[in-house]
């Protein structure tokens, strides 16, 4: 699939086993965040069923709006390396769904989502960093009162309309699409 258009909406998503963030992108800005939330003392399987059952629920909400509120694409945050493999089920889980919905899925490394925002040069965590970064890429939105699922799934949409752009310059017709 072509790039986004300026009217396309993209749906970024920080995946969590507790709580995943979710920020809509529109007309390249974040537009909507929100998180989905499961109950912290049910099992872990329990919780992916939970989170996954509420992340049909807004994909479908999108696809009955009217074409130009439809999400078109799903970005999503993945970690590399040894990580909770309930976390990468979860991931898994999403990726079909969105796909059988025909929306584009783009995975993204987690370490290249944070350098994409994160300002260097400062002695505070990489979290922190993360936010002082997106809040000085996207300052008029008021993002300083969103939690950081929130702010990560800002970081998401972010560098994927980053990537977006350079293949655009570029030339290039495909984008790390899976």
């Amino acid at each position: 699939m072509g790039p986004m258009t300026p009217s396309s909406l993209l749906l970024a998503v920080d995946p969590g086993t507790i709580v995943t963030g979710l920020a809509i992108f529109r007309d390249g800005k974040p537009w909507y965040t929100g998180i989905i939330e499961a109950d912290r003392k049910m099992p872990v399987d329990k919780r992916i069923s939970q989170i996954m059952s509420r992340f049909e629920a807004f994909l479908e909400l999108s696809l009955r709006m009217p074409t130009a509120q439809r999400i078109t694409a799903v970005a999503c945050e993945q970690w590399r390396g040894p990580r909770n493999p309930y976390l990468q089920t979860l991931i898994t889980s999403m990726g079909q769904h969105v796909r059988s919905q025909k929306l584009e899925w783009h995975l993204y490394n987690n370490s290249m989502v944070t350098a994409s925002v994160a300002p260097r040069g400062f002695r505070v965590t990489a979290k922190e960093r993360k936010r002082q970064g997106v809040l000085a890429l996207y300052p008029s939105h008021g993002w300083d009162m969103v939690s950081e699922d929130e702010i990560d799934a800002i970081a998401v949409g972010h560098y994927h309309l980053a990537q977006q752009r350079e293949a655009a310059l570029l030339g290039a017709t495909t984008l790390n699409t899976r």
